[in-house]
């Protein structure tokens, strides 16, 4: 999973004192034009100037880098901050060769370890000798449906990271499985 600092400055919004509405252009046509309110409103959350490293891969080291923006002073101290959970896309092309279209969040994505297709043969030669990553395998985050079908078709080179993930991505498959049983149940009965 990956985090982002957003900030939010404020802003100042002036309002003109003949028409009570946020001074425009045309405010300067009103017979008594001037400004005499000015209010702070919060601006937008952006993660836009924070810095090149805006990445994170624990909520808390985002945090301790806020602490530290805080710290620099002036402008910095007086933005509001928060940490967000940065959307994720499907790194299934890492495997397929073509990547799908799918974006969401991090939470919904799924660690799959897989060995290319290319090193096949010298990892059956060596008897499947290694461990990632000296044995050459690859790691990516997919969706859950890339992982089932990254399953479903290529089981013996597949595999997923992590007890939680593996659990819930195995009770999918044999949801698939079933569906599919089913389906060709009705199929042979109908016939």
């Amino acid at each position: 999973m990956a985090y982002q600092i957003e900030t939010r400055k404020a802003g100042r919004l002036l309002t003109c004192d003949a028409c009570g509405a946020e001074v425009g252009v045309s405010c300067f046509d009103h017979p008594r034009a001037g400004v005499s309110t000015m209010t702070v409103r919060p601006g937008e959350w952006t993660p836009e100037g924070i810095g090149a490293d805006n990445m994170f891969t624990t909520r808390a080291s985002a945090e301790q880098a806020i602490t530290q923006l805080c710290a620099l002073g002036d402008e910095w101290a007086r933005a509001e901050y928060r940490v967000t959970e940065m959307p994720a896309g499907c790194s299934c092309g890492e495997w397929s060769g073509e990547a799908c279209a799918w974006s969401g969040p991090a939470s919904a994505t799924v660690e799959i370890e897989f060995m290319p297709a290319h090193l096949r043969s010298t990892h059956e030669a060596a008897r499947n000798v290694g461990v990632y990553p000296h044995n050459g395998a690859v790691r990516c985050y997919v969706s859950r449906d890339c992982a089932l079908e990254m399953l479903e078709s290529d089981g013996e080179w597949c595999h997923v990271v992590g007890p939680v993930a593996q659990a819930e991505v195995l009770a999918l498959l044999a949801g698939r499985m079933r569906e599919r049983l089913d389906a060709a149940q009705g199929a042979g009965e109908g016939a």
